[in-house]
């Protein structure tokens, strides 16, 4: 394949990545993202399949296909290990986080969620770490470690720069509040990430 086909090839991939990521019908969706995976695996862009995978674990997970979503953010594991892509290594582990928390295996997704923090204050992505606190946080309170829940909140409302407020599920009724010091529930502060 020469340069200008591998670049059109390339192209068409993007195209029908973009199309399934805006499909509402995962039936549509997930052949699209599979013949972008294709695409990018045969023309050698770990890259763009290690992302399409990632968007594939998504739709899965919004399907509530847990087992498929994690076999496919494992393979985006796998390639951003390869490819050395620390950032989408980071997201991709706490999207696998995310998918083991659903599915109730709180230790796994601890685990899942504090390598994705590790490579995050590696990389020094302070807007990146809010997020993973916040789910770390989640799990404390889940297990009934309300003070652990507590701190990592206030570390992750302590990263936000000035006038800017942590997201977090419990705002969008997906989760519980998290406790106050005194064993009252509040709500974390919400507003959109940047």
């Amino acid at each position: 394949m020469n340069t200008k086909e591998a670049l059109r090839c390339s192209n068409e991939a993007r195209t029908l990545t973009k199309i399934a990521a805006a499909q509402t019908n995962s039936r549509l969706a997930q052949p699209q993202f599979e013949a972008a995976i294709a695409v990018f695996r045969e023309l050698g862009n770990r890259n763009g399949e290690m992302a399409v995978l990632a968007n594939l674990g998504t739709l899965h997970r919004r399907e509530h296909r847990l087992a498929a979503a994690l076999q496919s953010y494992d393979q985006a594991i796998a390639l951003t290990k390869e490819t050395n892509n620390p950032r989408a290594l980071a997201t991709s582990r706490h999207l696998r986080g995310t998918v083991l928390k659903e599915q109730g295996d709180l230790d796994a997704a601890r685990r899942s969620f504090e390598a994705s923090l590790a490579t995050f204050r590696q990389m020094e992505m302070k807007s990146s770490m809010p997020i993973v606190l916040i789910a770390l946080a989640e799990l404390a309170a889940l297990r009934g470690d309300f003070a652990q829940a507590q701190k990592l909140a206030r570390e992750a409302e302590a990263m936000q720069p000035p006038g800017e407020k942590v997201q977090t599920r419990a705002c969008a009724g997906h989760s519980p509040a998290l406790p106050s010091r005194r064993g009252t529930s509040r709500k974390l502060k919400s507003s959109p990430m940047r």
